[in-house]
């Protein structure tokens, strides 16, 4: 998203950081957060504005107000940290649960004026390639099978009249409501490879509840609904969600470290257990596979890293029902 005009600054102790004033573009303006405007958590923050917190020196401090403003615009907003020079993997961590859109060292901001930061904070600097719709059905239709091919041809010209609803009822998993299967597949391959392309991280989590299998008729749908929308509540509006198998769901995290996806990870997995009520135990294990990683150099690779990892779930108990690949 771009920015608008106001770009708020709760700096605290690490304002020396950022740039001089005398760079900022014309017509945007630098807005001082008071203590006591922190202390209200930024209630006059407006959608499509900046803010930049520092992690020292905030009160409540930067990842409560980080949260509490993504909570309230979602992705109409965008929130930097500052971070310190000795940050460790937990901060990240935090600021990944905490939906921080873009992290700055001393380093990242040694040199750097307001417009360079701004673009940074927008993901400005990071652009994408978009393909067209057309490119994208031609691409499902390669890559899935005869039957989802020909159906890729129908969608296509369902949606030269409008019939958007249609595509989506013939990806869509009934049981779940989630994505199917074959969507999925294409959709991991593409984002293993955008995530190759870029150098971004990518991460998958492979949902298993074997305690599904034994469900059945309408009674097997209620969980399942119950089940994915704890999916959907967790993720973000980028992530992808649908079913992998009979009782396995899969995950896709645009750019997510193995850090962040841990983190969600057992949440869902909380979640899961305290809210979910089912005639038997869902007992789910997750599997955590992160990209860039050695020996992973194509989609099959990452999925058959995933199961392997998902074979070592199942014997855990609790928290350890959570596990990462090497």
């Amino acid at each position: 998203m771009t920015l608008q005009t106001t770009i708020w600054l709760a700096a605290g102790a690490q304002a020396s950081l950022l740039p001089d004033a005398s760079s900022v573009p014309e017509g945007v303006e630098l807005r001082e957060a008071t203590a006591e405007e922190c202390g209200r958590g930024l209630e006059d923050v407006a959608s499509g504005e900046g803010v930049l917190l520092g992690l020292e020196g905030l009160s409540p401090n930067a990842f409560v107000l980080a949260l509490g403003l993504k909570m309230r615009f979602h992705g109409d907003i965008r929130v930097g940290l500052l971070l310190p020079g000795d940050a460790d993997r937990a901060c990240r961590a935090l600021s990944r649960y905490c939906m921080v859109d873009r992290l700055f060292t001393p380093a990242d901001l040694e040199g750097v004026r307001w417009p360079d930061l701004l673009a940074r904070l927008s993901n400005e600097d990071r652009p994408r390639p978009r393909k067209s719709l057309d490119d994208m059905l031609a691409d499902l239709e390669a890559k899935l099978d005869e039957g989802a091919g020909a159906l890729a041809e129908r969608v296509m010209k369902g949606l030269a009249t409008g019939r958007e609803q249609h595509f989506l009822a013939k990806v869509v998993d009934p049981e779940s409501g989630l994505f199917d299967g074959p969507f999925m597949a294409f959709k991991v391959e593409e984002e293993f490879k955008r995530s190759l392309r870029f150098h971004d991280p990518l991460t998958v989590l492979l949902v298993d509840l074997p305690g599904s299998a034994g469900l059945g008729g309408e009674e097997r749908g209620l969980v399942l609904g119950k089940v994915a929308g704890v999916f959907l509540n967790q993720c973000r509006d980028i992530d992808l969600v649908g079913r992998y198998d009979d009782s396995s769901f899969l995950l896709i995290l645009p750019e997510t470290s193995e850090e962040g996806a841990l983190v969600l990870a057992r949440r869902i997995l909380d979640t899961l257990e305290a809210e979910v009520e089912s005639p038997t135990p869902l007992d789910p294990a997750i599997a955590v596979v992160s990209v860039p990683k050695p020996g992973v150099a194509h989609k099959d690779d990452l999925l058959d890293l995933a199961r392997l990892t998902l074979v070592q779930a199942w014997s855990g108990k609790g928290k350890e029902r959570v596990k990462v690949a090497p």
